[in-house]
């Protein structure tokens, strides 16, 4: 059960990285 709920975590924390990182990306290379 534990490790269901730990893939399941890790699977939203890796979409939510992928979705904020170019956002990020996108606001450094505004400031350079």
């Amino acid at each position: 059960m534990k490790s269901i709920v730990l893939v399941e975590i890790l699977n939203r924390w890796w979409c939510y990285l992928s979705f904020i990182s170019p956002t990020i990306a996108n606001k450094e290379t505004e400031i350079k």
